[in-house]
């Protein structure tokens, strides 16, 4: 009996060996358990806090970038509708000097044209208005009187201060047709001047006020140019930094779905392997447990079946004495 007795303490103490070598490996593995998704956990707060804050940054910039272009494009505006304003203002002060400039000879020629037409005969008051435009030659009056006179001053002196002669006659009347064809020649020539130097002066102002309004044309043109292309500037590069926005937090969500997927994955694996390695040790606990009981009980059997054949044969030997034979 004390052999059986020693056989059952020593597999009992296998047993209690076996589970506390369990107790120990389960609370081992529900500790790495608790401890790796505590870690997963953790794991995802950071990275939703980092990707929370990586937005907000993000979302911060683009008032500020957004701000920035549109204060830029209008500064451009202003500064491109300043210098166009400027460089009109020039064009329109230098024709403005350039009208003084033409305009007494503009002027010279609007009121020689009245005198010029009713030489020609072709004013308002037809032929008839020659002879008076004639008359109205400045000193042709005093010119006539003087030759006139001149002829008359010879006529009576020829006479002795008597009547004048069908000679002087025939001389004042061939005095006055030179003198009136003389001075009308020059009358219509210097018309003609007058006339001609407004038309070109006319001419000349046309020209330049042509050139100031082709040129105050295309400043404007090209400021309306410049100004569609600072607008059309400025729209895509808002559209650019909304886009470079939306791709940046796409890319930033993407990440952090990717970060927590990998954490979620990580956790499982971590999980599986150790409830795996718990099941090896709780297995391999309890095959030695069992090995060990085995061992006792057969170590026991075997001791009592040695206790009982020795014994068996002590009695019929007649104690050890007998096994001498």
């Amino acid at each position: 009996m004390p052999i059986i007795a020693a056989a059952a303490i020593g597999a009992v103490g296998s047993i209690v060996a076996g589970n506390e070598a369990a107790s120990a490996t389960s609370n081992a593995a529900n500790a790495a358990a608790g401890a790796t998704r505590q870690a997963a956990t953790q794991g995802r707060q950071d990275v939703m806090g980092a990707t929370q804050s990586a937005a907000q940054a993000i979302n911060a910039a683009v008032p500020q970038q957004t701000t920035a272009l549109q204060g830029g494009a209008q500064a451009a505006r202003t500064d491109l509708t300043g210098a166009t304003n400027a460089a009109i203002g020039t064009q329109q002060a230098g024709l403005s000097k350039i009208q003084g400039q033409l305009s007494p000879y503009t002027s010279l020629g609007a009121s020689a044209v009245d005198q010029y037409r009713n030489l020609l005969g072709i004013g308002n008051q037809g032929a008839g208005g020659v002879e008076k435009a004639l008359a109205a030659t400045p000193g042709y009056q005093f010119t006539k009187n003087e030759a006139l006179q001149g002829v008359t001053n010879q006529g009576s002196a020829a006479f002795g201060g008597g009547g004048l002669s069908g000679n002087t006659l025939e001389a004042l009347q061939n005095r006055a047709a030179g003198l009136a064809d003389t001075t009308y020649q020059n009358a219509v020539g210097n018309a003609a001047g007058a006339v001609g130097t407004g038309l070109s002066a006319a001419g000349q102002l046309a020209g330049y006020t042509s050139g100031e309004a082709s040129n105050v044309s295309n400043l404007q043109s090209g400021l309306g140019t410049n100004l569609a292309n600072t607008d059309t500037g400025t729209a895509q590069a808002l559209s650019n930094v909304y886009g470079q926005q939306g791709g940046s937090l796409a890319n930033l969500y993407s990440q952090e779905g990717s970060n927590l997927a990998n954490i979620a994955t990580g956790q499982g694996s971590n999980l599986a392997n150790i409830y795996t390695n718990q099941g090896n040790n709780m297995a391999g606990i309890y095959t030695n447990t069992i090995g060990g009981v085995t061992g006792a009980i057969g170590q026991g059997i075997n001791a009592s079946v040695m206790n009982n054949t020795l014994q068996g044969l002590l009695s019929q030997g007649g104690g050890y004495g007998g096994l001498k034979g």
